[in-house]
């Protein structure tokens, strides 16, 4: 997939500011242009036929017009009611004054103006050609002033009218480009899943056993190597449930999976997620570790920072604890990030602890591993109880080192870990809302400073109303949260110092850009998944159908550009569309 956006910008100061903030942004590659509304146009269709784009980045009008004439997304920076009341508060001395634009504009600058004691018409437009016309009569009438987008102000300028643009400010456009990559990223994964149906159709490579009425392998397909696989699948499919469905060849894990509508296939899976020469999985971005250390290093005593460090010394299990966000990820990387043989599962792909429980030369049996419970309280109380009672049963404490991580607060009386046998250690993450005054006051200014040395600002401190702002707010999110927002407030300070409106600006944003993700993310979970592994629950038939489905909707229900999008026949899809029940 093209990673590559368009940008096109109606003046010369906002593809300028973009540019700059494009610094702080290095997954988005764009190729930025200046052009208004027709001019606009014209560059898009130049740029787009030489170029693949997978969408485009602009602004009001011009926005507006490239939606209408192109297929490809359009993410537009948009105009706030604070970018009209900048743009007002330029003409309180003069007496007649218009603002002339789109009806999104127009429509915001009705509540704007109404704050102002002051008569502005407001002109609504539809297109550039009416501007002339407007402008004509506004200084006929002898107005002093216009306001508008940059047609306005363009066609003012031609006319000799005094005009004032109305300009996006830094905000406006961070949140674009922000929205800019989510939509990237929904479209990289709806790429992914016509990639897979295309791979499916045409060219499965998926190690598939065909059984025949007998359970013996009639023949097989698409195996790296027959010769140490086969006799795993032949013990396995004398069970007539198929229960021990995990295996180990040449230190890799696999599992076999039976279609449950064509009991005589077998699909061989390798498991991604435990790799033996692989190291932790526990990444974090560099510059978030560091905030977190410095968090770390500052709030915790040097006892509390021992026993994180010593937790490794020995065969007891240990359980990190805590609030959504105080860093028992970063924890699991400081402790892990050296280590291998290390097997994590999450609620997402419990199930298969099942299948290693089953299989006696599973990584459950070995010995020497690293064995986490990802966010432990997020299984089900059936499921907790059956891995308690596995590690009871086989001593695993002995065999391997365990990890559980724990996202509430646990009462040690009541929790699946007071049966285990072997008694764990726990470690608790602090909470941001119960730290002292004075531990935040210690933090500040260190966080500050590992701030300058990302970004090159000099930011020395912090006002005191910003610092009774940060420990009077929720922190729903905990530390995560507070090392984002104070991050979008280092990043609009524009003083050596960090104010309340800043913070406030900071909380904000990032509340507002974690809403987004959590919006983006219920989106992406309604796109079929992109994984080669094919279980009774996702059949062949089912991932073909849905990626159908999908890319049905995507052109609208036209199945010859469906069909040519997937790179089949027409008849190829009406035969899927036929077998599919659902379309």
């Amino acid at each position: 997939m093209t990673d590559n956006v368009l940008g096109i910008f109606p003046y010369e100061g906002l593809k300028n500011t973009t540019m700059q903030l494009l610094k702080e942004y290095p997954m988005i590659k764009m190729d930025c242009y200046v052009g208004d509304l027709q001019r606009g146009l014209e560059i898009a269709e130049s740029k787009l036929a030489s170029k693949n784009y997978c969408l485009i980045v602009s602004r009001g009008g011009t926005s507006n017009l490239l939606s209408a004439n192109f297929k490809i997304p359009v993410v537009d920076i948009g105009v706030s009611k604070y970018d009209i009341v900048h743009a007002v508060q330029g003409t309180l001395r003069l007496s007649k004054v218009a603002i002339v634009g789109f009806e999104f504009l127009i429509d915001k600058a009705k509540f704007v103006i109404a704050d102002f004691q002051k008569n502005i018409k407001l002109y609504k437009i539809n297109s550039e050609e009416e501007v002339k016309a407007i402008i004509k009569n506004l200084k006929k009438n002898n107005f002093d002033a216009v306001i508008g987008d940059m047609v306005t102000t363009r066609i003012a300028k031609e006319l000799g009218l005094n005009s004032i643009l109305i300009s996006s400010d830094i905000e406006n456009i961070q949140f674009a480009l922000t929205r800019a990559i989510d939509l990237m990223k929904v479209q990289s994964k709806f790429l992914e899943a016509e990639q897979l149906l295309k791979y499916t159709l045409k060219n499965n490579k998926e190690a598939v056993v065909v059984l025949d009425d007998e359970r013996k392998i009639k023949n097989y397909y698409n195996m790296s190597d027959p010769f140490k696989m086969l006799p795993h699948i032949k013990k396995r499919i004398q069970f007539p449930k198929m229960d021990n469905k995990a295996f180990k060849s040449r230190g890799v894990y696999y599992t076999i999976q039976q279609d449950e509508e064509e009991p005589h296939f077998l699909f061989i899976n390798q498991l991604v997620y435990y790799n033996s020469s692989k190291n932790s999985t526990f990444s974090m971005d560099s510059f978030v570790s560091d905030c977190f250390d410095i968090f770390f290093n500052t709030i915790y005593s040097s006892e509390e920072l021992s026993l994180f460090d010593n937790s490794l010394s020995d065969h007891l299990p240990i359980v990190i604890a805590g609030q959504e966000g105080t860093g028992k990820r970063y924890l699991l990387k400081k402790l892990l990030e050296s280590k291998k043989n290390l097997s994590v599962f999450d609620s997402t792909n419990v199930n298969l602890f099942r299948n290693f429980v089953s299989s006696p030369d599973s990584p459950l049996f070995n010995e020497n591993n690293i064995i986490v419970f990802y966010k432990f309280d997020t299984f089900s109380q059936n499921t907790r109880d059956i891995i308690i009672n596995f590690i009871n049963q086989t001593l695993l404490y002995k065999r391997s080192k365990l990890f559980f991580t724990y996202e509430n607060n646990i009462d040690l009386n009541t929790e699946s870990f007071i049966s285990l046998k072997k008694q764990p250690r726990f470690l608790k993450t602090q909470d941001i809302r119960n730290l002292s005054s004075n531990q935040v006051n210690h933090l500040i200014p260190i966080l500050l400073n590992r701030f300058n040395r990302e970004f090159g600002k000099n930011i020395i401190s912090m006002t005191d109303l910003a610092f009774d702002s940060i420990i009077n707010k929720a922190w729903d999110r905990n530390i995560s949260q507070f090392i984002s927002a104070l991050e979008y407030a280092y990043s609009s300070a524009t003083e050596p110092y960090v104010n309340i409106k800043e913070i406030n600006f900071g909380y904000k944003h990032e509340i507002a850009i974690n809403n987004l993700k959590s919006y983006h993310k219920q989106i992406k979970e309604q796109i079929p998944k992109c994984s080669i592994e094919i279980t009774k629950e996702s059949s062949l038939k089912k991932i073909t159908k849905e990626i159908v489905e999908q890319t049905l909707i995507k052109n609208n229900y036209n199945k010859t550009l469906t069909a040519k999008e997937l790179e089949i026949s027409r008849s190829t899809l009406w035969r899927i569309l036929k077998e599919s029940s659902g379309l």
